[in-house]
């Protein structure tokens, strides 16, 4: 067994040439994403409720499959032939663009429409501008590992396909209590996060590792402004303010991306 697993972990750990931006697997990404989405687009147009949700189950899928790959190889290290635990904390899907594991499972399994317009809003507004992030400014992800390279790709082309259409999908249900419980969703996501980093930080300094954990990039002991926010001045703010900043600034794209899918979904879906 141990050597199957030993196989699986080098398998995972294969290295090649980083991509850039814009380069082959960036652009083949982009492709086989605009691709994907016209399809989904359409059939999230047409569908029946009980389809969409079927169709999310398997996105969630597909999410939690390559991110159980992306974790075992970041749990793992071969030390004199065995395999040995060693756990990167740097790989906490404690970021924005693990929403998705959380948020998609509330959609699906929703009875309720009220929470099922909460979980579809959150992945359409957050989720949605946290993939388009990285697709857009994929140097932050981009490594010498080939798997975790083609993870994130997949990952972040699925979020994006699964935010735009769940958006062009029930976008016209939107209201103010379902964006006031998208938000909710992400400061508890966020307030997550930031224990992660004060819990982990606390950790570093009695064991005397100099590391630090920024999950959701708010930690108040690292500082790195996602490249789309850059430029706006909050790297040089004192932390409270750059913590209220970086919030409210990802919630006023979030509500002007929940007013353009209020917008075109009505044009789009006539039931």
């Amino acid at each position: 067994m141990e050597k199957h697993l030993i196989y699986i972990k080098e398998l995972l750990s294969t290295t090649g040439e980083i991509p850039t931006p814009f380069g082959t697997l960036h652009v083949v990404s982009l492709i086989l994403m605009s691709v994907a989405l016209v399809a989904f687009a359409i059939i999230f147009c047409r569908a029946s409720d009980k389809s969409i949700r079927r169709i999310c189950f398997v996105f969630w899928l597909v999410f939690i499959t390559i991110e159980f790959g992306k974790q075992f190889g970041a749990a793992t290290t071969i030390s004199d032939g065995k395999l040995i635990f060693d756990y990167s904390l740097g790989a906490l899907p404690l970021h924005i663009c693990s929403s998705p594991f959380y948020v998609l499972p509330i959609f699906f399994l929703a009875k309720k429409d009220f929470t099922k317009r909460v979980s579809a809003t959150f992945m359409c507004t957050f989720s949605l501008v946290g993939g388009l992030a990285v697709m857009a400014f994929p140097d932050s992800v981009f490594g010498e590992q080939i798997y975790t390279n083609t993870q994130s790709m997949i990952h972040h082309s699925l979020q994006i396909v699964a935010g735009v259409c769940l958006g062009l999908r029930y976008g016209k249900r939107f209201d103010k209590d379902s964006f006031v419980g998208a938000v909710a969703i992400f400061l508890n996501l966020a307030a997550v996060a930031l224990a992660a980093n004060l819990i982990a930080h606390d950790y570093f300094v009695k064991n005397g590792i100099s590391s630090e954990l920024n999950m959701f990039f708010i930690s108040p002991y690292v500082r790195f402004v996602p490249p789309v926010l850059s430029g706006l001045g909050i790297e040089d703010m004192p932390y409270l303010a750059y913590l209220f900043s970086f919030l409210a600034i990802f919630i006023f794209i979030a509500f002007i991306l929940s007013l353009a899918f209020k917008l075109i979904s009505r044009v789009l879906i006539k039931k």
